[in-house]
């Protein structure tokens, strides 16, 4: 008889093996060089009648495991075992300690492995239903809202819950139910909202809860939060997008439609880059999206700031969105000299956009003086090439891959002689590299 033994019949529940062991003089309370004990094994494995026999010779229900501090409540409550955590409980386990080992408490490690009868119990019984995860700063609501479960935000919400908890990122349990959810998480979304939890509350990097339905296409997430008065127009921080350029860039047509119906400033553009939502459904070849923008008032001959680029400039040849701007009155973009432009941007745009406005300049220019041009396109190149280079620290070879996929996007294709022409102006600065 040794503790191995002990352990590996209180694992397996032998209730009479472990008396026998008792009877013949082996210590219960004994434990491992981890400091588990039979308590801990028969509590982890759902054992209540052995966790009663244990707790009358005297084991201490509240010892902890050495490394990670796990208590028998602890390791009850992860499982879900609701009757041994009732026995527990009624014999003076601390419903609120905490492992050292990333600080969950029972409640916590309950709510996190969706054990909802087990949450009540230890609400019924004290347990603080704002325990908090110190490493990672989640209050038990957040916990469940991040899980998407329904069952234990209503038990948290009867029991009290603080409805302002806010993680490290300042996200509320409204932003993370938002978050990575589906429609069918409406429901959740509701209960929160009647609970008090702020539909405008953002993160630290400004992202609301609108932007975050938006970004993941929760249509009918997005259109209950309209309903309770969500700022339709709110711009985050990191990017200074909003809740429609986050669904134009995305092809979320149906939440588009809400956010305009809702009256969104159809023409918001980015702070980035200066790209407006219609820019970017253009860009992403998102044509419902482009038509409804346009039938909400876009303007269809917004130019970023800089480049002084359009929307029709990134249709990028896909000539149903081309047909629709053009009858919504759009104009040829009123870059004369590309070259220009682009070194005025400061290379602001993507290197993928870049490459495709330098293409169809080429292309669109080609019959001018045939000679002259292309040698004088040739030097622009190489010049264009070497300043990207320097001041957007970019590999030849991705301006290489970005020229070969946007090639394919060229109205009635690219001529073999001007792609040639690109390629011998940057094969000639491979000695730079």
């Amino acid at each position: 008889m040794d503790v191995e033994s002990l352990l590996r019949a209180s694992t397996n529940g032998h209730l009479n093996i472990v008396k026998l062991f008792v009877h013949h003089g082996l210590d219960p309370k004994i434990s491992d060089a981890y400091g588990c004990n039979a308590l801990m094994s028969a509590a982890a494995h759902g054992h209540a009648d052995l966790v009663r026999y244990l707790i009358k010779q005297g084991v201490d229900v509240n010892a902890k495991q050495v490394h990670d501090g796990f208590s028998a409540l602890m390791l009850a409550s992860d499982e879900g075992h609701v009757e041994v955590v009732r026995v527990l409980v009624e014999s003076g386990a601390l419903l609120d300690a905490y492992c050292k080992s990333d600080g969950q408490t029972s409640l916590t490690l309950a709510t996190r492995r969706g054990h909802v009868d087990t949450v009540r119990v230890l609400l019924e019984n004290g347990a603080s239903v704002d325990a908090t995860r110190p490493l990672e700063g989640d209050a038990t609501l957040l916990s469940a809202a991040r899980r998407h479960d329904l069952c234990i935000i209503r038990v948290l919400l009867e029991y009290g819950a603080n409805v302002h908890a806010t993680g490290v990122d300042g996200s509320t349990a409204l932003s993370l139910a938002c978050d990575n959810a589906c429609d069918d998480d409406v429901e959740i979304v509701q209960e929160l909202i009647r609970a008090g939890v702020s539909v405008n509350r953002c993160r630290v990097n400004g992202l609301s809860p609108l932007m975050l339905a938006a970004r993941r296409g929760n249509s009918n997430i997005a259109k209950v939060l309209l309903q309770h008065g969500a700022n339709v127009d709110a711009v985050c921080d990191d990017e200074g997008s909003s809740a429609l350029l986050y669904a134009s860039v995305r092809g979320h047509e149906d939440i588009v439609r809400a956010l305009i119906d809702a009256g969104a400033n159809v023409n918001v553009a980015q702070k980035k880059d200066g790209y407006t939502a219609l820019m970017l459904a253009a860009l992403h070849a998102h044509a419902d999206v482009v038509e409804t923008l346009i039938r909400g008032g876009a303007d269809v001959n917004a130019q970023c700031p800089d480049t002084r680029i359009t929307a029709l400039w990134l249709a990028n040849g896909h000539e149903t969105i081309i047909k629709a701007l053009t009858r919504a009155g759009a104009m040829q973009s009123p870059v004369d000299d590309v070259y220009e432009a682009v070194l005025g941007s400061h290379f602001s745009l993507r290197l993928k956009d870049l490459c495709l406005v330098v293409l169809r300049s080429v292309y669109e220019r080609r019959s001018e003086c045939p000679a002259s041009f292309m040698e004088d396109t040739r030097e622009r190149m190489k010049s264009m090439c070497s300043v990207a280079l320097d001041h957007a620290q970019t590999r030849l070879e991705d301006w290489l891959t970005a020229i070969d996929e946007c090639a394919v996007h060229i109205p009635e294709g690219i001529s073999i002689a001007v792609y040639k022409l690109l390629r011998s102006a940057y094969d000639e600065l491979q000695q730079y590299e």
